[in-house]
């Protein structure tokens, strides 16, 4: 029981206020117990943030998975784009995964960096086989590959304004996003 709790106060800890700013004494006085009784179930803080980033990644690995079977058109991948910003709001682990990539701890650098580097190839993979489905259907006006690259830029982008400027700008961000985006594909 003390474990799920230490992990949902890491998790809202971590998320709104980075890594450094968060401390295991805070963590235990959410959680109403004493600091030394979080090694009881991790042994440092580092360890929480590792495993908060693995079930971030996981959680990730499966919004993507249920995208990429679901039926594939244009506004399958525009409802993915917009629904970020409103996973965003009520998803502490969209909110702590985004935070560790664009905010890493120093020291947890290389850890996340191995995670990005596997969420890039899951993200690309992705929408390489919905874009495919999607030239099938009603082709793209530039290269599948050109299409795929801006289509993870503006996903990056609309990460970055999550973080900074919060969900209603990445909202209005991303509409207008869009708008530019869709104009590669054929009508």
């Amino acid at each position: 029981m003390s474990k799920d709790k230490i992990i949902a106060s890491a998790l809202a800890r971590f998320a709104n206020q980075g890594y450094y700013h968060t401390s295991l004494a805070e963590i235990a006085e959410d959680v109403g117990i004493r600091k030394p009784s979080i090694y009881a179930h991790f042994s440092s803080k580092e360890a929480i943030f590792l495993s908060l980033l693995q079930e971030a990644f996981t959680r990730e690995q499966a919004a993507l998975a249920l995208f990429a079977t679901a039926h594939p058109s244009r506004q399958l991948l525009h409802q993915y784009f917009v629904d970020i910003p409103l996973r965003y709001e009520g998803n502490g682990y969209l909110r702590f995964w985004i935070r560790a990539l664009y905010m890493p701890p120093y020291d947890l650098e290389k850890e996340i960096k191995d995670y990005d580097d596997k969420y890039s190839k899951m993200i690309d993979t992705t929408i390489d086989t919905v874009l495919r489905r999607i030239e099938d259907e009603n082709g793209l006006l530039r290269p599948k590959i050109e299409v795929a690259d801006a289509f993870t830029g503006l996903l990056r982008g609309i990460h970055a304004e999550l973080l900074y400027n919060g969900p209603q700008e990445a909202i209005r961000k991303a509409r207008g996003m869009w708008g530019i985006f869709e104009l590669v594909f054929s009508k």
